[in-house]
């Protein structure tokens, strides 16, 4: 079987892709669960082809997504390429006239309690259950009067009536849930499609999740891969769990080499309970031609310690994925506020306002036990002023567009891939993430793996993110969160009691 993907251009697919093909004939719902570099927007790109008649809605995860998919499906005028919010936002506009859509408003607790008159903590909680709402697949938020915070829930529920009925501007979270709402109410007419397929299944909310459940389609396909779910802490959940639907695998990768695969089963294995393998076909080449290559961190703290490292050496051939304005400016005005300058500090000026001194603060982190801004005051107090030319020249490099070494974190390097990827060891414990899950043993963490809350394993996630961006050399040479991957179990055991211990006697007051 082949399948013509772009002019001139031909694959042989998988033995797994073309049952998936297949499938849509028969299947009203399919679940794909895809490895990392598994081609599952190539399989996407099949059906299509496949099914050339079909009008088919495909919804990406963000705009970035959006742009890739659009590119790769330009030659297929059956296949509409979509963000949610997009999607959401364009139908508000033509169906719900009262909403302020051209006014959308990324509002802050200080917001809430102008608005209201409330205290900053009253706000909080307001908003908290408003977003909470917003994220859900419920129908109305709860207002439940012999409950302590029924007040809070009765504000949540105006600032949600005011937004709909245009008296103040609505946010993004209330724009893709009264889309969501007129789904479920059927108040949307021109919506029907034959084939709808959602990208990035594992780290979607139940909002989004219901949206995909109710646009009218005659075939739903989602896609994702529950190893890379990596925001919890957004409220995402996987849905590839949550979603019904046949099962089908792809397991074969098309980017990395059998090396880098063997590395990433051993990861999913170990740590994940992972059944199957991730299968690849390219072989380990010597010495490849590295064309580009990328220095992969967990924080923004190791970025600038990397970036502060280069600078030092006289290497100013980096450029970095995410704006050095985010990566930077927590860090500059810590500076600021250890130089006693807290005049100049604007967008952290109500964190450092807290503290009257550098030891005050140097106590929070120690009993947070926050470890990126552990990294950040060491940083900032080894360079001092020097922080800001890093910035200077790190801005510079970016406003020029890509080049040399690329400085990035894991969680928004997902989608790309480099030759090769040098590993930063600034990734999480794994033994310490296992104990503090609450689990004294290897054995106890495994056979419990599908009971460990999703925000816990999705440090081992962000690790198997991370190295799977690689296609030809993977560095973890620094990595001793790797160590962990490759020791005996016997090792790993006792690292984990080891944390265990020590976290129950810190619990009991013994330190």
């Amino acid at each position: 079987m082949q399948i013509k993907i772009k002019e001139f251009q031909m694959i042989i697919p998988t033995q797994e892709q073309i049952n998936i093909v297949h499938a849509i004939k028969n299947e009203e719902r399919i679940k794909i669960r895809a490895f990392a570099g598994a081609a599952k927007t190539t399989t996407l790109e099949l059906i299509a082809n496949s099914y050339k008649s079909r009008k088919i809605l495909y919804l990406t995860f963000n705009k970035a997504n959006e742009q890739e998919a659009k590119k790769r499906f330009k030659d297929n005028s059956n296949v509409t390429v979509k963000t949610i919010d997009a999607l959401a936002y364009a139908n508000i506009a033509k169906y719900a006239k009262k909403i302020k859509i051209r006014n959308i408003v990324n509002y802050k607790e200080i917001d809430i309690a102008k608005l209201y008159n409330i205290s900053f903590l009253e706000a909080k909680e307001v908003f908290t259950i408003f977003n909470n709402y917003c994220n859900s697949d419920k129908h109305y938020i709860d207002i439940d009067q012999s409950k302590e915070d029924y007040e809070y829930s009765e504000l949540a529920q105006r600032l949600y009536d005011e937004m709909e009925t245009g008296v103040i501007e609505p946010s993004f979270a209330m724009i893709k849930k009264h889309f969501e709402t007129m789904l479920k109410d059927d108040t949307i007419g021109y919506l029907d499609f034959d084939i709808l397929m959602l990208d990035e299944g594992q780290d979607i909310n139940p909002v989004q999740i219901s949206i995909f459940n109710n646009i009218p389609a005659k075939r739903r396909i989602l896609v994702g891969d529950d190893h890379q779910q990596i925001y919890s802490f957004n409220n995402s959940i996987n849905a590839m769990k949550r979603v019904k639907g046949t099962l089908f695998h792809l397991t074969e990768t098309f980017r990395y080499n059998k090396e880098i695969a063997a590395i990433a089963n051993k990861i999913l294995q170990r740590f994940k309970a992972e059944e199957n393998k991730i299968v690849s076909n390219i072989e380990v080449i010597e010495n490849p031609e590295i064309k580009t290559e990328a220095y992969i961190s967990r924080t923004n703290a190791e970025l600038i310690k990397k970036i502060a490292e280069l600078i030092s050496e006289e290497n100013y051939n980096f450029n970095t994925l995410k704006d050095p304005d985010i990566i930077f400016t927590f860090a500059i005005e810590l500076f600021y506020f250890l130089a006693k300058e807290n005049h100049l500090i604007k967008k952290n000026k109500k964190f450092f306002s807290s503290f009257n001194s550098t030891s005050e603060l140097e106590t929070y982190i120690n009993e947070i036990e926050d470890n990126e801004l552990s990294t950040i005051i060491k940083i900032v107090k080894e360079y001092g002023a020097k922080i800001i030319s890093f910035y200077e020249i790190t801005k510079e490099n970016y406003d020029k567009g890509q080049n040399g070494l690329i400085l990035t974190n894991a969680h928004i390097c997902k989608g790309f891939e480099f030759d090769k990827v040098i590993i930063a060891d600034d990734f999480a414990d794994f033994a310490y993430i296992i104990a503090k899950a609450g689990y004294e043993s290897y054995q106890d963490y495994i056979v419990n793996i599908n009971k460990v809350p999703s925000f816990y394993t999705d440090e081992i996630n962000l690790f198997y993110v991370a190295v799977t961006r690689a296609k030809q050399i993977c560095d973890l040479s620094d990595s001793t969160t790797y160590l962990q991957v490759s020791c005996d179990l016997d090792v790993l055991n006792f690292r984990i009691k080891k944390e265990y211990d020590a976290l129950q006697r810190k619990r009991k007051g013994l330190f």
